[in-house]
């Protein structure tokens, strides 16, 4: 397992991520915080397509649902100012 710098971890964090992915875990460390970057297997589904369809609908009526595309593209461009400053 390697330990890296939240720093260094900034300017790394794709190779990081494909260490991860590929098994090999990683402590992302802040002063005295630690994080471990590690890969997730997503759950199986184990239901129908009822249970399915109704998962779908949960998440597309989440609390985000509301959101215009007007409002999701003044998100993004208050997000591409922040990263030019």
């Amino acid at each position: 397992m390697k330990t890296v710098t939240l720093t260094e971890a900034q300017s790394r964090l794709g190779q990081l991520f494909d260490e991860a992915q590929a098994g090999s875990p990683v402590l992302l460390v802040r002063q005295d915080q630690v994080a471990k970057l590690e890969r997730v297997e997503p759950p199986e589904f184990g239901g129908d397509r009822r249970t399915l369809e109704n998962m779908l609908l949960d998440a597309v009526r989440g609390p985000h649902a509301d959101w215009t595309p007007q409002d999701l593209e003044d998100i993004a461009r208050r997000v591409r100012a922040r990263k030019g400053e």
